[in-house]
């Protein structure tokens, strides 16, 4: 028969270990109002903060075996007695605040070139915006230097491609899974908003964009933007 044990640490309660793995735990440094909440996704309990005597603002995590001390490059300023929790929407964990500060498994959102443009002789599109981070309900795809008053789509695909539609003129976004179709005005311009849902399954996923303009100063009527790729993140 096997029976386990149970060690407490900083007013933590550690996973049990079998009788025949007795080990030494690392202690915390002695501390009171901290706040503790338990990682889901990552599997491991993140504390925060604390007092002794004076407010602290160090990261600790318990991955079942031992503490591991963290140092993130930005986290919450030195506090006790607040609050801290797992967003399971996010998968990550909160400190509430006027901005909350968010902690666990995170990916950069990224938004870089990825492609040349191609249009008349004088007027070349050029595809900017934001970045696609998660819960972002204002993406922006912006096209300038366009033909003035003409139809424009913007094309979103998860895959890069290489479909030449004249000589030095690619479209770079495969099979395109939404066109969003606008009116550029006057001044060439034109622009399309979209939303990044708050779904964790997104994180990381990477998909490319570009604008195709119809102007007939360009080779085969048509001009392309540069290509985007994107990489959703937090």
């Amino acid at each position: 028969m096997r029976c386990a044990i149970f060690a407490f640490i900083a007013s933590t309660p550690l996973v049990a270990q079998p009788a025949d793995q007795w080990r030494r735990a690392r202690v915390l440094t002695a501390r009171t109002s901290h706040a503790m909440a338990f990682d889901v996704a990552r599997e491991r309990v993140v504390l925060f903060g604390g007092e002794d005597p004076g407010q602290m603002d160090d990261t600790w995590e318990w991955d079942g075996d031992a503490w591991i001390a963290h140092s993130p490059r930005i986290s919450p300023s030195a506090r006790q007695a607040h609050a801290m929790a797992y967003d399971a929407t996010r998968g990550q964990i909160v400190v509430p605040s006027a901005a909350p500060w968010l902690y666990g498994a995170s990916v950069p959102a990224v938004a870089t070139d990825a492609g040349r443009g191609c249009g008349a002789a004088n007027r070349v599109p050029r595809l900017a915006g934001n970045v696609p981070f998660l819960g972002n309900l204002n993406l922006t795809f912006d096209v300038a230097d366009a033909a003035p008053q003409a139809p424009c789509a913007i094309v979103l695909g998860g895959q890069v491609g290489a479909l030449e539609l004249a000589p030095g003129c690619t479209l770079r976004v495969a099979m395109p899974w939404i066109t969003a179709s606008v009116l550029t005005n006057q001044h060439g311009f034109a622009s399309v908003r979209a939303s990044v849902p708050l779904a964790v399954a997104l994180r990381g996923r990477v998909f490319f964009a570009q604008a195709v303009v119809a102007d007939p100063a360009a080779s085969a009527g048509l001009a392309l933007s540069n290509a985007r790729k994107f990489v959703i993140g937090d």
